[in-house]
């Protein structure tokens, strides 16, 4: 889940207009504890829930949110260009106990000269976007995995793809003879500043203004697209992992051959599970992790505290004082992969990957959220576990 100045950065950031701020019956700058954040569409799912828990907390966070283009996010908070287009927010159960992270967002009204850029959301490293971006005193943190995939209608027959061929769908299109994918109509991306786009095409060796096909404003815009097409054979589309798990129903995904493997893999161990398990070993390789950016003070630290402290959940790190709820869950729940429960990290865009130890594993912790068999003894304490491990949410983990 927008003819002034404010206007115009509004158009600069790519930002779509949702209507005249007067129109709207409540101001962003009135909610409670707000946080004020321009994000990737891949988020949002995650947004939603999140912002939910964090308006009924004890310690109440509002999260103000609206979403755009990665490259675009990084340079409006790097710039310091106010968000000028009225925002999106998780309405408390107070407010409606009605609503449900499936619904959209309430929507709320910008001051005049809008709203400064708490923190922001990219699916890709500020690199990726290319030279001149100066982040100053805004810092990078990274969050939790996100694994990316291609799609296609529940029609289709095909179930996996090469990166060899993707490349030549997708930088060639009509011209790469890359039968079903030979259509350019039925060829869906998003455009060249999208995240989503930018880590597919750093994968198949395609840079963002090469593709072929159609670029389509929003991750939605593409679902829709892919499981609509008339031709259900030649329809291909690009999304995060967490919407395509969001939309199963309407989209299938590609298991995915990377350049150099002998075999196609999906991001979970089987095509309908939800364990991530060949993301978190290694053997999926589309995938890179949330990047985060914010207003640090010298030492490094969010000036924000409540940036503080939603960051410290976004990267399942202790939070004081208790929010009343699992952050990490949520996390899991959404189809992102805590850094916690990885087992190899990379670094940068594509990076080659390297084996990972998390200094508390919560690898069980996840298998049991997916509904798996975690391999691990449940605890409440680290007395109840073996020695060398510890008893990370809720399971004895990291012995060797």
């Amino acid at each position: 889940m927008r003819t002034s100045t404010a206007a115009a950065a509004a158009v600069a950031l790519g930002l779509a207009c949702i209507g005249p701020a007067q129109a709207q019956e409540t101001a962003c700058d009135a909610l409670e504890n707000p946080v004020y954040m321009h994000v990737g569409s891949t988020v949002l799912p995650l947004l939603r829930e999140l912002g939910r828990a964090l308006r009924d907390a004890p310690d109440p966070i509002t999260l103000v949110f609206v979403d755009g283009r990665s490259c675009a996010i990084m340079d409006g908070i790097t710039s310091g260009t106010p968000l000028a287009v009225n925002l999106t927010y998780v309405p408390s159960t107070a407010e409606d106990a009605a609503w449900t992270p499936d619904m959209a967002p309430r929507t709320c009204a910008i001051p005049d000269g809008g709203l400064p850029v708490d923190l922001a959301h990219s699916d890709i490293y500020p690199e990726s976007c290319g030279a001149g971006l100066e982040l100053g005193d805004v810092a990078v943190f990274t969050g939790p995995v996100l694994p990316f995939v291609f799609v296609v209608p529940p029609a289709s027959s095909q179930v996996a793809i090469t990166a060899e061929e993707a490349y030549f769908v997708w930088g060639f299109g009509n011209a790469g003879r890359v039968a079903p994918w030979t259509d350019e109509q039925f060829l869906f991306s998003r455009p060249n500043t999208s995240g989503t786009k930018i880590t597919f095409g750093a994968n198949i060796g395609v840079p963002a203004a090469r593709w072929k096909g159609q670029q389509l404003a929003k991750t939605g815009d593409v679902i829709n697209a892919v499981s609509s097409a008339v031709n259900a054979e030649a329809a291909i589309g690009i999304v995060g992992g967490a919407n395509y798990d969001a939309n199963r129903d309407a989209l299938k995904s590609l298991a995915y051959q990377a350049y150099g493997q002998q075999a196609a893999w999906y991001p979970d161990s089987t095509a309908g599970g939800f364990d991530k398990r060949n993301v978190r070993d290694g053997h999926y390789l589309l995938w890179g992790p949330s990047v985060f950016l914010a207003r640090v003070d010298g030492a490094g630290a969010p000036t924000n505290p409540r940036v503080d402290r939603v960051l410290r959940m976004l990267q399942s790190r202790a939070v004081e004082p208790d929010p009343g709820f699992d952050p990490t869950g949520i996390i899991v729940d959404e189809g992102f992969i805590p850094d916690c429960a990885m087992q190899v990290a990379r670094d940068g865009q594509a990076g080659d990957l390297r084996l990972y130890r998390p200094e508390a594993p919560c690898g069980c912790f996840f298998e049991a959220r997916v509904g798996g068999a975690p391999a691990c003894a449940a605890c409440e304490d680290d007395g109840g576990c073996a020695d060398g491990e510890r008893c990370t949410l809720g399971y004895c983990e990291g012995g060797e």
